[in-house]
Parts: structure tokens; C-alpha cells; sequence
């Protein structure tokens, strides 16, 4: 759109290298999603394999029980202290993870209402001298549009918060930076101008900014009708409205990078909509690893016991057993009176 706009009303020759700085960021974020698409679908994975492994453990607790075979519960004793050992590292890094999460909260929301904040450091804006460059552009030309006689008053750049009505180099690096003094301007021509609200989708969403014709003129006819050299209705009201239009569209477009408005729409999103659902899952997940862990106890436990108790050479009706010796066989003499009597 910035582009678009700046090339209709610019004299001069607009940089296409805001452009490409655009696409690039696209790209990068769209590189980003798909990353962490990619290892949500090895993550779940890995959380079901890692899981049934735990849940099937026990089974060969189960499996010397019913066989008999001390050796399955050897196996699962030891298995089972790995397994406790790994529970009560991923309880540690897990609750690390939520305690830096948490943080990474609390900073976002300090970005995003302009406190002092550990983000600004990390968060890089990127290249924005030719967005600066097209945004100076765009405003000479809305100056040189206002500066034409009309019947109609013009909206003004003060109005919305701008430092001043006329470009100046220093004037655009302070409102450059300021993307919401921008997008109400440009707004605030759609309200003034006579655009029609059905036929532009800004006036009905303001959370979408698209560019928008007044009555008679669009993007086929623009050209012909209100090109400042050949055109053939430039002078009129029609065609002065739709420049400024223009060119506050061609500035609003260059302030969304120049002031990393992006970057301010990902960390809102993370601190309104994102934060507290991860937080609340990883403490579910945190605690389920300290019920894991807790429950490997008695796991542990029963593998230790079960390795002599489970083995079918111990049981009683083994011929494999160790039963106890009586010892020799000794004869009781009782003596009554009798034996004294006639002995």
C-alpha cells in the first residue's frame, strides 16, 4: 500500500527497497510460524512416545508377577531409576522454563505500554532508511497538495498528534516513529473526504488499514484524471482529496515499519492473548512431572522387592526352594513310676 501510494504522488523516484524490506520481514515471520509448526508436530510426538514408555514400565512389574521371572523386575528396577532421574530433571528444567516464561510476560506488557523494559535490547527493528526516505517523499507531496487552492479545508497533520503541518527532515525521523499519529490521519481523511464506508473496509474495521478512494476515482483512473503533470482534472477538489489521501496512506504504511509496529502487534498479542495460557500449561505440566516422578518411587520400589519376591524358584511349592531343616529325629523316653516300681 505505502508503496503503491508513494509512486502515484512522489515527484521523485520512489525506493523499491522498502518493499523488499517488507516482503523480507514477511518472510522471516512466516519462516518463524512455520518452525514452530514444524516442531509442535515432533514435540507431540515425542510428548505421546515419551509418555507410553512411562505408562508401559509398570506392565513389566505386571509381567514377573503373573511370569514368575525376577528378570522383568531387574529390568524395570533399573529402568525405572532412569526414568525417576529423567522425571525429576524435566521438573526442574520445566519449572526453570515457566519462571523465564513468566518474565518474558511481564516484559512484553512493559513493551507494549512503553515502560522500561529488558526487549528492547533483543528486539531489532531492522533497516528503515528507505522507508524514511519514501516517508519524507510522501509528506512533501501531501504538504504541496494541502498548499493548493481548494474549497475545502483541509485535514491537518496537528490534528492528530503531529510535532508540525510541513515536512522537515527532522520532523519526519520524531513522527515517523509515531505509527498511530499516522493511521488517524490517514482515518481522519477517510472520514473528511467523503469515502464511502461500504467501499472501504477501514471505516467499517479500523484494526484494518487499506487504501481507500473518495466518490469517482479509483486505482484505474487516478492516474489520468490527477497526475500532477498530465492530468486532466488535477486542480479539483476530487483530485486534491485523493492525493492527500495518498500520501498520508504512503506515510502510514512507512511509519508501520519504521516504528516496529510489527514488533508491538507480536509482543501485545503475547501479553494479552498468549501469556497466560502458556504460563497455566506449564504448570500443569510441571506438576504433572512431580506426580510422574512421586509415582516412580513405588515403581523403583516394587522392582526392587519384586526381583526376589516375583521369582518363581522362591515360591513354596517350588522343588527349586530353600526349605528349612528339622534335624535328626529324636526319641522321647517318658519315665513314669512304673520303671521305679518294678525296674
Amino acid at each position: 500500500m505505502s508503496y503503491d501510494a508513494a509512486v502515484l504522488v512522489s515527484a521523485s523516484s520512489v525506493s523499491y527497497q522498502m518493499v523488499t524490506d517488507a516482503e523480507n520481514l514477511r518472510d522471516e515471520v512466516k519462516d518463524a510460524v512455520n518452525t514452530v509448526r514444524d516442531a509442535d508436530d515432533d514435540r507431540i510426538i515425542a510428548v505421546y512416545v515419551f509418555y507410553g514408555v512411562m505408562m508401559g514400565i509398570p506392565l513389566l512389574g505386571f509381567a514377573s508377577w503373573v511370569c514368575g521371572v525376577a528378570t522383568y523386575s531387574y529390568i524395570m528396577s533399573q529402568v525405572a531409576l532412569v526414568v525417576l532421574s529423567i522425571s525429576w530433571l524435566l521438573v526442574a528444567v520445566t519449572f526453570a522454563l515457566g519462571v523465564f516464561l513468566d518474565d518474558t510476560c511481564v516484559e512484553a506488557g512493559k513493551y507494549v505500554y512503553g515502560q522500561n523494559n529488558t526487549l528492547t535490547d533483543l528486539i531489532e527493528c531492522g533497516t528503515t532508511t528507505s522507508s524514511l526516505e519514501t516517508y519524507g517523499d510522501t509528506w512533501s507531496a501531501l504538504d504541496t497538495a494541502q498548499a493548493e487552492p481548494s474549497t475545502y479545508i483541509s485535514v491537518l497533520e496537528t490534528n492528530y498528534g503531529f510535532t508540525t503541518n510541513v515536512y522537515t527532515s527532522s520532523a519526519a525521523e520524531v513522527n515517523s516513529a509515531e505509527y498511530a499519529r499516522n493511521k488517524n490521519l490517514l482515518f481522519g481523511m477517510y472520514d473528511s473526504y467523503g469515502v464511502v464506508a461500504a467501499d472501504c473496509a477501514s471505516m467499517t474495521d479500523p484494526s484494518t488499514v487499506v487504501l481507500c478512494y473518495v466518490p469517482t476515482i479509483d486505482s484505474s483512473n487516478y492516474a489520468s484524471l490527477c497526475d500532477s503533470s498530465t492530468g486532466t482534472d488535477k486542480a479539483s477538489d476530487r483530485c486534491l482529496k485523493q492525493t492527500e489521501i495518498l500520501s498520508a496512506a504512503g506515510m502510514t504504511g512507512a511509519a508501520y515499519l519504521i516504528s516496529c509496529e510489527h514488533l508491538n502487534g507480536v509482543t501485545l498479542d503475547l501479553n494479552n492473548n498468549i501469556c497466560q495460557d502458556m504460563v497455566d500449561g506449564l504448570i500443569n505440566v510441571c506438576v504433572g512431572q512431580i506426580l510422574i516422578a512421586f509415582f516412580y518411587f513405588f515403581v523403583l520400589a516394587v522392582g526392587c522387592i519384586g526381583m526376589n519376591r516375583f521369582n518363581n524358584e522362591n515360591y513354596r511349592d517350588s522343588a527349586a526352594s530353600v526349605k528349612p531343616d528339622p534335624g535328626p529325629t529324636q526319641q522321647v523316653v517318658v519315665v513314669t513310676h512304673d520303671h521305679y516300681r518294678h525296674g
